[in-house]
């Protein structure tokens, strides 16, 4: 490509779309060239190694400065996420010239508020110089945004010092790792970090489910809208966000039902089996409970096992092998009260009286997907019955 004129570059806007509001929450900046007409995206542009820094800088430099300017003219209010490259940076560290967008928000006015720098954390080794650009920005009111954050998982403690508002995930690359756990992870990581998350490169209803079921509440990607030269009423995107919702709604209702009779089958199972079973048996025992079930027990029943309220097996595993039971006395003694659902499903079984469901996980030992029936014995024993998830 030949030298790029101040002309021929255009700002376009892609919309993110946040969920609870179904609008538009803000637009990031993106980078166009205008040739014959036709509008080419500039990333080739900014990936090719044979270009200098310098030129990409000029160019960048344009696309920011041309959208801010478009924002002035137009008296807007709406958010930007611009993307900031930390090395381009590095001059400006530990001096006093103030950094060039900082710069022409003050010229034209404009909120820092209004602003979200987007940072590829990756793309800058020093932590600490990363921390003093991110100081900067902060001090003038804007946001901060790490991208590119699905290449990274491995940097998360280094994502925790920066301390971002918005962590943006690309659906491609979850789409490629093939790991939904992967994103499930992030939305737990950023609900825990008081950290916003955002799932770009969504381009369909599959993507914005899996989004959904990750609690992420802000989406970009060509679902929602192309990047335009313009920006778009802020409930242009309604439709389609209502249209996910409905969706969303409907089969998590569906999957609720099926839940709730899975626990009431499981619920009917265990009074029918235990039904002439007496705790002032002498020959009462966990063991022996767990004998009395297993003859009739459901065909989506894996294994049993009973531990007391504090996490520890007081039974050996009793594990479906076909048409028995393998007994497994090792297990004795081990400790599962570190296992995320323990804890919360004992108090509401013991609360409840009766046994309730864990959501469906995958297991550690045969990584098959499960869900964990937790039954309330009495005070001091709990029934754990991993069953098969469809």
């Amino acid at each position: 490509m030949h030298r790029i004129n101040e002309i021929s570059v255009v700002p376009f806007f892609q919309p993110i779309v946040c969920i609870d509001t179904a609008n538009i929450y803000g637009y990031e900046v993106l980078g166009r060239y205008r040739q014959n007409n036709l509008f080419e995206s500039l990333g080739h542009f900014f990936h090719n190694p044979d270009l200098s820094s310098q030129e990409k800088i000029r160019v960048d430099r344009m696309i920011r400065f041309k959208a801010l300017d478009m924002m002035k003219m137009r008296n807007s209010k709406a958010k930007l996420f611009i993307n900031i490259q930390p090395e381009w940076l590095l001059p400006y560290i530990n001096q006093s010239m103030e950094l060039p967008t900082i710069e022409q928000l003050t010229k034209y006015s404009i909120d820092g508020e209004q602003i979200i720098i987007e940072i590829s954390e990756d793309k800058c080794g020093d932590v600490n110089v990363l921390m003093e650009i991110i100081k900067r920005y902060r001090a003038v009111g804007c946001k901060i945004a790490i991208d590119d954050i699905g290449e990274g998982f491995s940097n998360l403690e280094r994502v925790a010092l920066l301390n971002p508002d918005f962590i943006k995930v690309g659906a491609g690359f979850i789409h490629r790792s093939k790991s939904y756990s992967l994103l499930e992870s992030m939305g737990g990581f950023c609900e825990k970090s008081g950290v916003n998350l955002v799932l770009e490169e969504v381009e369909d209803m599959k993507q914005f489910q899996m989004g959904l079921d990750a609690g992420v509440r802000y989406f970009q990607g060509y679902l929602y809208a192309i990047p335009q030269p313009d920006i778009l009423d802020k409930a242009s995107c309604a439709g389609i966000l209502h249209q996910g919702l409905d969706e969303y709604l409907d089969r998590k209702s569906s999957l609720q039902q099926k839940l709730n009779k899975l626990a009431d089958d499981m619920n009917k199972f265990i009074a029918a089996a235990s039904a002439d079973i007496a705790e002032t048996d002498p020959m009462f025992s966990p063991r022996e409970y767990i004998n009395r079930l297993l003859p009739l027990a459901p065909n989506n029943c894996l294994k049993f096992y009973i531990c007391s309220s504090r996490g520890e097996q007081l039974t050996p595993n009793y594990t479906r092998d076909h048409q028995k039971w393998l007994v497994e006395a090792d297990y004795i003694g081990r400790n599962w009260c570190w296992r995320p659902y323990f804890f919360p499903k004992v108090a509401e079984a013991n609360r409840m009286g009766r046994g309730v469901l864990s959501d469906p996980y995958q297991d550690l030992e045969n990584r098959r997907q499960i869900y964990t029936f937790v039954f309330p014995i009495n005070a001091a024993w709990f029934l754990f019955i991993d069953c098969q998830y469809d």
